[in-house]
């Protein structure tokens, strides 16, 4: 028998405590870890040159330093107003190079990664943690998106953490919650406008739990004021784009937009689905409110996609501008992992892994070619050819710009053309008529000319090996 007094045995209380911080201390180790490995995927290859939309919104709306232009102008729906004000003031303080400009939606995709990670560890367990984390980093739309000089991970990123805030706001009544999740609300809708539908979903949810007070809604009416405050100034040229850009019927994006949510290829669909569909059947069932929450905010993505889907038919309608929603997925698929006994939750996170690796090792492998053809741009321009081009704004970060000519346009000026989004068939055969022969580079970008400078191009050792 033990010589230990009764009365220093730990309490019930006690070792409730213990558990509790250990999970805690868990939680936070699993969220770095998802978090730091996050980042450093970003980190690879980050001095790569820009690609389209990445180079038009440094063209257009960070180079310079005007934040005033950054919130205030929007071409062809390519600016994110709040991420490009903010890269605006980077720009000044001399953070200009493709590696600095994308170390912020570097660190977003990591925070937006930690911080589901860390939330689902919290909950039901490190290795369903983990499987979250999976789920999103290595998600090719979120991965491709969070390498990318663009708003997209800044808006992710500010929906997870205003998502967090939400949540300790349910227990936690100081006003620094409720005064976190609005800013963060602010700046997720002014970055892109589709992150309101997720926050919608996040406050429905809230609502069907009964966790919501009277100040939440005081803070969501102030957020939603002061950002369409924000967004006010671009009313006119969110028109003018609209009705420029047109409309189209997109029969295959519901189906798109499920797959790439789950991976894209199918043993990511099979694998991360059927997680995701237990997570949903999971939470369902704890009780009558959850069983709310998750059919209301499921019914709002349901519904906004169906509407711009059939009704409204925007032109510019791709899966990526939901991206906000994706880790509301991939907390899902942790959820359901965890329903596994643990050794079973440890061979379908490496499933995951193995599911998703094709896609992340395609988009990690992704290398445009704007600043070699600026080069070759630049090649003509000495021997004192005109040049001219179509969408060619990217390369105007790398080289002084250059008559665009449209569809229809004369091309009788140019000696050479360059194509950097790619060419309807009718312009194609115009140009195939009009030049007798071309360069392709990885990426899209096409150089046509006469036979005689194509060969000259290829001889100077500039052209890129695809």
């Amino acid at each position: 028998m033990s010589d230990q007094p009764a009365d220093d045995a730990p309490t019930s209380t006690e070792v409730d405590r213990s558990r509790q911080h250990r999970r805690v201390s868990s939680s936070v180790a699993t969220g770095l870890v998802c978090g730091v490995a996050t980042l450093l995927l970003g980190l690879i290859r980050i001095g790569r040159a820009f690609g389209y939309d990445e180079g038009f919104t440094y063209y257009y709306f960070i180079r310079g330093g005007s934040v005033r232009r950054a919130l205030t102008t929007q071409i062809v729906f390519n600016n994110h107003p709040m991420f490009s004000a903010i890269q605006a003031v980077a720009w000044r303080l001399g953070l200009v190079s493709e590696q600095a400009q994308r170390l912020g939606p570097a660190l977003c995709g990591a925070i937006a990664v930690g911080l589901v990670a860390w939330f689902v560890a919290r909950h039901v367990g490190a290795v369903a943690g983990v499987a979250a984390g999976v789920v999103l980093a290595l998600n090719p739309i979120f991965l491709d998106q969070f390498r990318q000089l663009r708003g997209y991970a800044l808006a992710t990123a500010a929906v997870v953490a205003a998502g967090a805030a939400l949540w300790r706001s349910w227990d936690d009544h100081r006003l620094r919650w409720l005064i976190i999740q609005g800013a963060l609300m602010v700046i997720a809708v002014t970055t892109h406008a589709y992150s309101a539908l997720t926050l919608l979903m996040l406050a429905a949810a809230s609502i069907a739990l009964r966790r919501v007070r009277p100040a939440h809604f005081s803070t969501w009416l102030v957020a939603a004021v002061v950002a369409i405050g924000i967004t006010f100034p671009l009313i006119d040229d969110i028109r003018a784009n609209t009705e420029a850009r047109g409309n189209r019927y997109l029969a295959d994006f519901p189906l798109e937009l499920a797959r790439e949510f789950i991976g894209w290829s199918w043993p990511a669909v099979a694998v991360i689905g059927l997680a995701v569909v237990t997570g949903i059947v999971t939470l369902s069932m704890r009780s009558k409110q959850h069983l709310m929450a998750v059919a209301v905010s499921g019914a709002i993505l349901v519904g906004a996609v169906a509407i711009m889907w059939q009704v409204v038919q925007p032109y510019d309608l791709y899966v990526r501008f939901f991206v906000s929603a994706m880790p509301l997925v991939a907390a899902l698929a942790g959820f359901g992992v965890a329903r596994l006994p643990r050794p079973a939750q440890v061979v379908v996170v490496i499933a995951m892994v193995w599911a998703l690796l094709p896609g992340a090792l395609e988009v990690l492998d992704s290398q445009p070619r704007t600043r070699e053809a600026a080069a070759l741009v630049n090649i003509v321009r000495a021997e004192g050819l005109e040049v001219c081009g179509s969408n060619a704004e990217p390369l105007f970060v790398y080289t002084s710009p250059f008559p665009q000519v449209s569809d229809n346009g004369d091309l009788a000026s140019c000696d050479v053309y360059v194509s950097v989004l790619g060419l309807g068939a009718e312009q194609r055969a115009r140009l195939a008529t009009r030049f007798e022969d071309h360069i392709t580079l990885r990426g899209g970008i096409i150089i046509w000319a006469d036979s005689g400078e194509i060969d000259r191009l290829e001889r100077s050792g500039k052209v890129p090996a695809n």
